[in-house]
């Protein structure tokens, strides 16, 4: 069907004009085109904005950036680093480009100048992007002498060696805490692991609800996996035992009984290969004592579940 342009004579199958040129009677529409969405990655063009989604969560994943410390992920609150850092820990995963406080340097230089930062006291700020993904990553430096770790265990020795735990023992613990120093933090996680322990037995004492034991021992174990000493390690393996997580209870405390017992009970769980050992002379030496007498004092029951293991071997 045609209508007859201005100029030319009408033809059969022409719509009359009229006198402005137009199709006399025939309403002419011209719809609008179909919407497009575009990929700005890859300029693909889809109907809907949910085909776009679609494509996007499929095609290209949102890869956030990682920062890797010492074999721990950095999340997005403040991380304390306890130990000095060399530039074989730190890691970073999903970038192009990096800040440290500020300063826009190469990805590549961020392991060096974060293990030369880690050798003085500071709190520094990383940002990590690539393709419009961007995560901020904060630090404090707060690296414990081993003079003052080792005061803290010592202390702890003294009152490991009685037979009973009570809130006066704990406070007898926490007595010098001027003394700690550097290695305040190391007494905070295992003050928090020993008032789990009262909140967790409902000892009258301590003023502490049954219901405190978990977030405690939650806290403890946050802020001893900091510290690569066996009695710290130790009691995150007690912690990690509690929450039937064997095999990171093994790895984290090989040498003591609750690893034995964990080990034990991960090859009932899942018959295969038992989780790793860690060679002695992968743990600093001097404090396998407070180690075990930590044991002992802390978990007859974990001595109990290791007795039953042997008895069943």
């Amino acid at each position: 069907m045609k209508y007859s342009p201005a100029g030319r004579a009408p033809v059969p199958g022409d719509y009359p004009l009229n006198d402005d040129c137009e199709p006399d009677g025939v309403h002419i529409s011209h719809p609008p085109e179909e919407p497009r969405f575009i990929c700005e990655r890859c300029q693909k063009l889809f109907p809907s904005q949910d085909a776009l989604t679609d494509h996007k969560f499929a095609d290209h994943p949102h890869r956030r950036p990682v920062l890797i410390v010492q074999d721990r992920e950095i999340g997005r609150s403040r991380m304390p680093i306890t130990q000095a850092l060399s530039a074989a820990d730190v890691r970073s995963n999903n970038c192009d480009r990096a800040w440290l406080n500020g300063d826009a340097i190469p990805v590549s230089d961020l392991p060096l100048r974060l293990s030369e930062l880690s050798r003085r006291a500071s709190v520094c700020k990383i940002v990590l992007q690539a393709d419009g993904n961007s995560a901020t990553f904060d630090l404090e430096f707060r690296i414990a002498s081993l003079e003052d770790l080792e005061r803290v265990e010592t202390r702890f020795d003294e009152i490991a060696r009685g037979d009973r735990l009570d809130s006066k023992i704990v406070d007898k613990f926490i007595e010098p805490k001027s003394g700690f120093g550097t290695a305040l933090g190391y007494c905070d996680g295992i003050c928090n692991y020993l008032y789990g322990i009262l909140a967790k037995e409902r000892r009258t004492d301590s003023n502490l609800a049954y219901r405190e034991y978990e977030p405690r021992f939650i806290r403890a174990a946050e802020t001893l996996k900091g510290y690569n000493r066996p009695l710290a390690r130790t009691i995150g393996g007690f912690i990690k035992f509690h929450f039937n997580h064997f095999s990171e209870s093994a790895d984290l405390a090989p040498h003591s009984r609750v690893g034995t017992a964990s080990r034990r009970y991960c090859e009932w769980i899942r018959p295969g290969p038992t989780p790793p050992h860690r060679a002695a002379a992968d743990f600093p030496a001097g404090t396998r004592g407070v180690t075990a007498r930590v044991t002992a004092l802390m978990h007859p029951l974990i001595l109990q579940a290791s007795d039953h293991a042997e008895n069943l071997s």
